[in-house]
């Protein structure tokens, strides 16, 4: 059976704070200023560039549409398996009933002026794919391959798409917009600096639209929206349905503690492909996270709400001192829950996260959680769960993932050996593969580098911007190899790593080339001797 969707309606009502009463209302039009600490340059308010007439909420309606669900009827593999083991799910009150998956009935993506375009990713480790072998969901962006080992296809890695890395100029991003600053929690890292209050400035609905546009054309492989807390901003769902019209791969970043029945019905209907919730340890360790005592209740309600609507969900954790012992039990709480996908993100020292230094893990803290990780991830594999398990946001992970195959798999080290270099090499980094768009329209490397900023879209298309190579920053991204110093630069894993996390080089000494700090292999590791 076909089924279409549409919006429940072209306008969106306002959204309440659950944590003060504080009604939140739409956006007002830019006052031309930035509001980012350091970052406060005038941007003007010129008409932004190359908006498009005749985006008509109707023809937003009519093209919407909703992807199919991976599960029949919501159900997550990992429920299934938890189901036949009698793994008791608990209930929630009130929980809505699953609903049959969609059918995706949109027509072809429209030609574009943009011909060689070839998918970017964020700094990302896929540790399923790379450690196990198996085929996971992100491939086709990641490896620009369908079809595995597992798919009768047992060498992925050779044929056209791979006979070599795309070079920068020819990546398109992975575009995070932080579509609007204000949230509801107050995370002890958040990179944004975040509060539950109104900021000025940001991109009005009819600059939003002519961005995602400009996206479009771009043909970038994929647009996350994120915050603060995006599902505060009144239009969210009326963007995400011009892009989705546009035929956008979009995604979500939420803290989920707003994700009620009707809000996840919402989600799944406005054709969202994934939701990533954030959690930062269990109970009152993601709490104190947090800043508000029961958001890991409200946000662990939000991901089964959108489990039980068929929606996508999976759960992204930062990894400090004060949540990596707890991490075989939040291993246990994907399985329970039934999550299909976890990504583990390494601390960046960004926003409120500069004041985190002292709980960032030492090199052997992070090389016995990637151990964690890795036991964990072969155990769900071994026993068929169809999990995915990724880490974000430091490249290292890859040469310690393969050191470590080195030892029990050397067949499949050659495999992950191939893979890491055609998607590494700092191919898939900040301003290549990954870019950020902040509240304002300011355009920067990734989101961790609100310090500085290539151009505005107020003034020029993001397509423009990205494409410009006279800021120093932006061609030495696209080109880093040669900039890396110290001991990146003699590293025999640069073509898999590519120098790793350049922002968290530059907060810790200054220099956007040196090291980065939060490299935990050794010199007996880097040197091969």
């Amino acid at each position: 059976m076909e089924v279409r969707t549409v919006l429940l309606d072209g306008q969106h009502q306002q959204l309440c704070d659950i944590h003060s009463g504080i009604s939140l209302p739409h956006q007002s039009r830019a006052t031309g200023q930035t509001a980012w600490g350091q970052h406060t340059r005038l941007i003007g308010r010129p008409t932004i560039a190359r908006a498009r007439a005749g985006c008509q909420e109707t023809r937003q309606r009519d093209r919407s549409r909703c992807l199919p669900s991976r599960c029949c009827a919501g159900s997550s593999p990992g429920a299934a398996k938890n189901r036949e083991r009698g793994v008791p799910r608990p209930a929630v009150p009130g929980e809505p009933r699953r609903q049959d998956a969609l059918v995706d009935t949109a027509p072809a993506a429209p030609a574009s002026k943009y011909t060689c375009a070839t998918p970017g990713r964020k700094p990302l480790i896929d540790v399923t794919k790379l450690f196990c072998g198996r085929d996971t969901t992100g491939d086709p962006i990641r490896y620009g391959h369908r079809r595995g080992p597992a798919h009768g296809n047992p060498h992925p890695t050779e044929g056209p798409a791979h006979a070599a890395p795309p070079s920068a100029s020819d990546r398109r991003p992975v575009v995070a917009w932080n579509i609007c600053r204000r949230c509801n929690l107050a995370c002890v890292h958040c990179y944004t600096d975040s509060a539950n209050r109104h900021y000025p400035g940001e991109l009005t609905t009819e600059e939003g639209m002519a961005l995602i546009d400009d996206l479009a054309d771009f043909r970038i492989p994929a647009l996350l929206f994120s915050g603060g807390e995006p599902l505060i901003r009144p239009d969210l769902f009326t963007l995400a349905a011009h892009a989705r019209a546009r035929n956008l791969r979009i995604t979500l970043s939420t803290n989920g503690t707003l994700i009620d029945e009707a809000m996840a019905a919402r989600i799944r209907e406005a054709g969202f492909n994934y939701v990533g919730i954030s959690l930062d340890g269990i109970g009152e360790t993601n709490d104190r996270f947090r800043g508000m005592p029961g958001a890991f209740e409200r946000a662990v309600r939000g991901i089964r709400n959108c489990m039980a609507v068929g929606q996508k969900v999976g759960l992204r954790l930062t990894l400090t001192r004060r949540n990596y012992q707890d991490l075989h039990a939040i291993f246990r709480f994907i399985e329970e829950e039934g999550i299909q996908r976890a990504c583990f993100y390494h601390l960046v020292y960004a926003g409120r996260g500069n004041d985190m230094t002292r709980d960032d893990l030492s090199h052997a803290e992070t090389r016995r959680a990637m151990d964690i990780i890795l036991e964990h991830t072969l155990d769900f594999h071994r026993r068929g769960l169809g999990i995915d398990i990724l880490t974000v946001d430091n490249h290292v992970d890859g040469p310690y993932l393969y050191l470590r195959l080195c030892q029990t798999d050397p067949k499949r080290a050659e495999e992950a050996r191939r893979l890491l270099e055609w998607n590494g090499g700092g191919a898939n980094s900040s301003g290549v593969g990954f870019g950020n768009i902040d509240p304002q329209g300011n355009v920067h490397p990734d989101q961790f580098w609100q310090q500085h900023t290539f151009g505005n879209v107020r003034e020029r298309p993001f397509s423009e911007i990205w494409m410009d190579t006279t800021d120093p920053l932006m061609a030495g991204l696209k080109n880093r190899l040669p900039l890396l110093k110290g001991k990146c630069s003699r590293c025999r894993f640069l073509k898999m790593c590519g120098g790793s996390f350049r922002v968290r080089a530059l907060a810790v000494t200054g220099d956007p080339w040196a090291p980065d700090p939060a490299c935990y292999l050794t010199e007996e590791e880097i040197s091969g001797e």
